[in-house]
């Protein structure tokens, strides 16, 4: 079974990333800074095996969420 799954965790994961990437990219334009994408494969990489070993769900950008929260001008680090 860990084979057909790790089959499908592969495209899933790149596709992922490149979403995250994309998404963080847009507003790192719209806001004046950078993003460095080595730097977030390793964040959304620790973020996602970490969890793993107690039943989460995996890391992801969600692009309705962040809209808003960028429309209200809400701040994270």
């Amino acid at each position: 079974m860990m084979s057909r799954v790790a089959l499908d965790a592969i495209p899933l994961a790149v596709i992922s990333f490149a979403f995250t990437v994309s998404l963080s990219e847009m507003f790192a334009k719209k806001h004046g800074y950078t993003v460095r994408p080595n730097q977030e494969m390793v964040a959304i990489g620790l973020c996602n095996v970490v969890p793993s070993f107690f039943h989460c769900f995996t890391t992801s950008a969600a692009l309705a969420k962040t809209m808003v929260k960028d429309s209200t001008g809400c701040q994270t680090q």
